[in-house]
C-alpha cells in the first residue's frame, strides 16, 4: 500500500506541476462535454477496484469490463471486449485526444488490440491494470507508450465547456489521493 501511495504521490507532483496556468500554456485549453466529465467521475469512483480477467462488475474489472461499465453508467452501450470497443465511435488521432476518449493498446498479452483505458487529460489514462486494479497512469509509461494503437471518441460531440485540460487530471488525483490517505490512516489505526 505504501508503494502505491508513493507512486500516486509522485504522479501527483508531476501532474500538479502541469496544472499551473500561464499565457504560454493557453493551447492546453480545450473544450469537452459535461458528459465526459461525468464519465471521468464514474471512472474515478472505481479507483482501487481490483483486477480480474473477465471481470465486469463493481467488485472487480478487467480493462474492457471497466470501460464498458463506466460508459454504461452514463447511458452508452459498448461491446464487452476491447477489440470490439475499438470499432465504436469516431477515430481520434493521438494529438486530438480529449478527456473521455477511449484509448487502445496492442500486443499487451495477445496480438492485436488487447487493452484499453479512458483518457483523462495531460497524456494520462485511467484503466484496469492487472497489477494495480483501476488506476491512473501516464501514457508515456515505458510499457504502454510503444503499444499505443488508437483512440475512439465514444461520447457524442456537443456543447463543450472550455476547461483547462489539466482540470480532470487534477480532479481525479485530488480525490484519489484523499481516498488513499484515508485508507492509509484507517489501516494504521487498525494496526
Amino acid at each position: 500500500m505504501v508503494k502505491g501511495l508513493v507512486t500516486v504521490a509522485g504522479a501527483a507532483l508531476l501532474m500538479l506541476s502541469a496544472c499551473t496556468s500561464s499565457e504560454s500554456e493557453s493551447e492546453e485549453i480545450q473544450a469537452f462535454s459535461p458528459a465526459a466529465y461525468e464519465v471521468l467521475q464514474e471512472a474515478e469512483r472505481h479507483t482501487g477496484t481490483p483486477y480480474e480477467f473477465g471481470g465486469d462488475a463493481t467488485e472487480a474489472f478487467d480493462c474492457s469490463g471497466f470501460v464498458q461499465h463506466v460508459f454504461e453508467e452514463n447511458g452508452v452501450d459498448l461491446p464487452r471486449v476491447s477489440r470490439d470497443q475499438a470499432q465504436e465511435g469516431m477515430f481520434v488521432t493521438r494529438d486530438n485526444l480529449q478527456p473521455g476518449d477511449v484509448v487502445f493498446y496492442q500486443n499487451t498479452w495477445r496480438e492485436g488490440v488487447s487493452h484499453n483505458g479512458i483518457y483523462i487529460g495531460n497524456n494520462h489514462m485511467i484503466h484496469a491494470s492487472r497489477s494495480e486494479g483501476v488506476t491512473v497512469i501516464s501514457m508515456d509509461d515505458d510499457f504502454w507508450e510503444p503499444k499505443y494503437h488508437s483512440a475512439r471518441r465514444i461520447l457524442p460531440e456537443g456543447s463543450g465547456i472550455a476547461l483547462d485540460a489539466a482540470e480532470p487530471t487534477a480532479f481525479l488525483l485530488q480525490r484519489t489521493l484523499t481516498r488513499l490517505y484515508a485508507e492509509q490512516q484507517r489501516s494504521e489505526t487498525d494496526a
